[in-house]
């Protein structure tokens, strides 16, 4: 499946499985700490997560740059 529509009853669950098979097929060239951001700190689109510095918060947003890997475009909310 390449494209999904939005606002299905089965989007959440699909952009889930996504997320989730991305962090695994990449974990390894990309790091745990990057997965696990991935396979449990999102909700849908929307990645909740705190850290402690402004610069683990930059890093950790351009190593989930993986996404692209599996194929989903993530974009920033304005």
């Amino acid at each position: 499946m390449t494209v999904h529509l939005f606002s299905a009853a089965s989007s959440p669950g699909c952009a889930n499985l996504a997320l989730k098979t991305t962090a695994e097929d990449n974990e390894k060239n990309l790091g745990t700490e990057t997965a696990e951001f991935l396979s449990k700190n999102f909700y849908v689109d929307d990645g909740l997560k705190s850290v402690k510095t402004v610069e683990e918060a930059i890093c950790l947003i351009n190593k989930s740059k993986m996404c692209k890997r599996g194929g989903l475009t993530p974009t920033e909310k304005k």
